[in-house]
């Protein structure tokens, strides 16, 4: 049973060699996030709501800020669902 650092977007807690900024985090208690470029790309958080910056955020059910247009966006929407 390990026990990680929380981490931060420059030094993710869980990162791969030559890659410190891109892996998982825990940004707050009970919150974890995925990580790329130092920029948390996906943050799940307490009460199970996920954060997808610029585009999507679920809270229970899925809402969608922009235009959906493709036939992969239906795709993500079936796979989060």
């Amino acid at each position: 049973n390990a026990a990680f650092s929380p981490g931060s977007l420059s030094s993710c807690a869980l990162k791969f060699a030559g890659d410190p900024n891109t892996g998982i985090i825990s940004p707050s208690a009970d919150q974890i996030a995925l990580v790329t470029g130092g920029v948390a790309r996906l943050t799940i958080d307490t009460s199970g709501s996920v954060s997808i910056p610029g585009n999507v955020t679920i809270t229970g059910s899925l809402t969608v800020d922009g235009t959906l247009d493709s036939t992969e966006n239906l795709a993500l929407i079936v796979a989060l669902g």
